[in-house]
């Protein structure tokens, strides 16, 4: 990662990027910021590396959080690591 202070100058990019950038498409796992679900969209949360839990959760455009499922819990979407449907 390139920290804020080590940018001296930046430009416009010559053509606008399409998004969202999808994923790889043999991987179920998305990035929220990249790739985010759908607004109410029930999605499967992980919030660590591949191989750990995750949770259900509803993902909420307006305000950028997922709210867990049956709880008054939110998480906010730069604390997850990805989403991926439920299936």
């Amino acid at each position: 990662m390139l920290p804020w202070t080590s940018a001296f100058a930046w430009r416009k990019l010559l053509t606008p990027l399409d998004w969202p950038i999808r994923g790889p498409a043999d991987s179920p796992w998305h990035d929220v910021y990249l790739d985010p679900p759908a607004d109410n969209q029930h999605v499967w949360l992980r919030r660590e590396l591949p191989g750990l839990s995750f949770v259900p959760t509803v993902w909420n455009h307006d305000n950028r959080r997922f709210f867990v499922t049956g709880t008054p819990f939110w998480i906010d979407w730069w604390t997850v690591w990805g989403w991926k449907d439920y299936r």
